[in-house]
């Protein structure tokens, strides 16, 4: 390949991961603070960051094999249940490991106050 393509074929490659990238931040998926634990620990007393975040990873890991992972903030906190229930089995989440997603997707809920999330 002459210059020339080379310099096409990197102008191409930089613009697709320009797109990803913009497209990867349209959706909120903060990480949990101690400061949102505290806050849905009213719903799930003793509710962690760390918790929270494992909710997080899950949701990115599990979720994100088939589509986008969902903000949470596109649901209120109480439709996150039937939602997660719903997609347990096809995604394959143990019932732990979904009740660890459903608490990370309503400590940021749309009708849940903004934390501190990162």
């Amino acid at each position: 390949m002459n210059h020339a393509g080379t310099a096409r074929l990197a102008v191409a490659i930089a613009a697709g991961v320009a797109l990803a990238v913009a497209g990867c931040g349209r959706r909120w998926i903060p990480e949990a603070t101690d400061a949102d634990a505290a806050r849905i620990s009213a719903r799930w007393p003793g509710t962690t960051a760390t918790q929270l975040n494992h909710g997080r990873t899950l949701l990115l890991s599990r979720c994100g094999n088939c589509h986008l992972p969902p903000s949470p903030a596109e649901l209120q906190a109480e439709a996150w249940s039937d939602e997660v229930r719903e997609m347990r089995e096809r995604s394959g989440l143990s019932v732990a490991d979904a009740i660890l997603v459903e608490r990370y997707l309503a400590a940021f809920a749309s009708d849940q106050p903004r934390g501190t999330g990162r």
